[in-house]
């Protein structure tokens, strides 16, 4: 009897050389390069994400990047104050203060650490989300954010593919330039739809910036492709795998296309070293109905030599 298929499967071209607990990881882009990102740090690897927070388009990446390996502090003038917040258009929201010199100390501080981390960082996950982009019409600056001041500050525009490759290409090059390991370049696209641009404008998006990332891969060495955009798409097509906004993958949506990282750039000989992270995960979230038992005072015994043996021989390790 022929066997019924019930889903398409997605073939994918695995990383080479895979990514080893002993190298440090960048995450770069949208949301879901935090989403990634946090379930990579659960697992215990070194990983440092977004210096600016969130970005969503490469040219608000590079612009951080730039300010990353700047000696210049962020200049107070640069700021804007918004009801008495304060916040600058290259950083997320999550860096807002009500106070304008801890706004700075912060910021520098984030930038001053990434710094840091890039230099011996040699795999990179950047995750582009749109090729829209807002100008400040005051500045001719592209924003990352525009932290609800008026529309009529900006004027919006669709990058090129031209655009977004020159982007791509500068910020390889600053991190190449910038760190003492030779790096691999993971990209992706991500797989939440911009709604708020238009169905049919996100999918005109989203193609240009699939098209750019392809033909950069394709001319450039050490850069691969992860399709966490095809699995979502054309794998996970069902509502079932989305939040309730029919527009970010859900939890579910998101372990799989994570497991299918697993295989695709994390080393197979780490596995088990994996799953004893998995497992103190695991015993980290149980909630015991009797506190004060004798069962429970051994389990939490287990539980503490288990992490006492993972720190002392990966000492990065925090749980």
């Amino acid at each position: 009897m022929m066997e019924i298929k019930w889903r398409t499967t997605i073939e994918i071209q695995e990383l080479e050389p895979k990514i080893l607990y002993s190298q440090k990881i960048l995450s770069l882009g949208s949301c879901f390069s935090v989403e990634i990102a946090q379930k990579l740090k659960s697992l215990q690897y070194q990983i440092f994400t977004n210096p600016a927070g969130i970005t969503f388009n490469p040219i608000s990446i590079l612009t951080i990047l730039k300010r990353v390996f700047s000696s210049d502090s962020l200049p107070e003038d640069q700021l804007n104050n918004q009801n008495g917040i304060w916040s600058h258009s290259d950083f997320h929201s999550s860096f807002n203060k009500s106070n304008k010199e801890d706004y700075i100390l912060n910021a520098n501080l984030n930038l001053s650490r990434a710094s840091e981390f890039i230099r011996q960082t040699e795999y990179v996950f950047i995750t582009i989300g749109t090729a829209f982009v807002f100008e400040d019409l005051k500045t001719g600056n592209i924003v990352n954010n525009c932290h609800k001041r008026p529309s009529n500050c900006f004027k919006r525009q669709l990058l090129t593919k031209e655009q977004i490759k020159e982007a791509l290409s500068e910020i390889k090059q600053l991190l190449d330039d910038n760190s003492q390991k030779e790096i691999n370049f993971i990209f992706t696209l991500s797989p939440v739809r911009h709604t708020r641009d238009g169905i049919v404008e996100n999918m005109h998006s989203k193609a240009i910036c699939l098209n750019a990332i392809h033909e950069f891969i394709n001319e450039n060495d050490r850069c691969h492709y992860f399709p966490s955009f095809e699995i979502m798409i054309d794998d996970l097509r069902d509502y079932r795998f989305y939040k309730r906004d029919l527009i970010h993958p859900n939890d579910l949506a998101l372990d799989i296309i994570f497991n299918r990282f697993e295989k695709f750039g994390l080393f197979e000989k780490e596995e088990d070293l994996r799953n004893r992270i998995k497992n103190v995960n695991q015993s980290l979230q149980h909630k015991p109905l009797f506190p004060d038992s004798e069962e429970y005072k051994k389990f939490e015994k287990n539980r503490t030599q288990k992490i006492n043996d993972l720190t002392s021989q990966y000492p990065w390790m925090q749980f």
